[in-house]
């Protein structure tokens, strides 16, 4: 009984579809994850929504950005949730305020490992002190701790390298693929 309480308790409230919204402080979030990018560079801005990442990338880098509607020129439209994913590879896997809407994570990260050797990625991860209520409310797919991050991203032979800031309530990490003999 306490189980299915718990479970209901983290059903998000309504489709995170009709909540969309792009608050311009993201920006700074963006602009700290994108140093972990080097000129010339290919980038997949995976949930690129209005694209701000494309303008702060260094010199010679190739964007690609993707996300379930059409943004502008060139966006790959891709349903994460319905089990679509672009074919690109490149360099770089970006996350940005993405990774809470995609149900299936473990299907979800097999892919970004599969398109790239490395993620940036900003996640509002699951602490002691998160509110329950407010993910439900944000219809947040999926409620990670950081350990949780951690284990999903080993489990698809990612390392983190990294954690970055903490900008609002989510925290920027980067991983690398892991050394084979690692993965052993």
């Amino acid at each position: 009984m306490w189980l299915r309480r718990l479970r209901a308790l983290f059903q998000p409230q309504g489709e995170w579809k009709k909540q969309e919204f792009f608050d311009e402080r993201w920006k700074a979030r963006i602009e700290d994850m994108q140093r972990f990018i080097q000129p010339g560079q290919s980038v997949l801005d995976i949930g690129c929504g209005k694209m701000w990442l494309k303008d702060m990338l260094p010199a010679g880098c190739r964007y690609f950005g993707c996300d379930y509607q059409d943004r502008g020129p060139g966006t790959l439209i891709c349903d994460l949730n319905k089990k679509e994913f672009p074919a690109e590879k490149t360099d770089i896997t970006f996350i940005s305020g993405c990774l809470e809407y995609v149900e299936d994570v473990g299907w979800f990260l097999s892919k970004v490992a599969g398109a790239a050797p490395r993620c940036i990625i900003a996640y509002c991860i699951m602490t002691p002190e998160s509110d329950p209520a407010k993910r439900k409310k944000n219809a947040w797919m999926n409620h990670l701790t950081e350990l949780d991050l951690d284990a999903a991203f080993a489990k698809v032979g990612m390392e983190r390298r990294a954690a970055g800031g903490k900008f609002m309530s989510s925290c920027v990490y980067y991983y690398e693929a892991a050394p084979l003999i690692a993965r052993l």
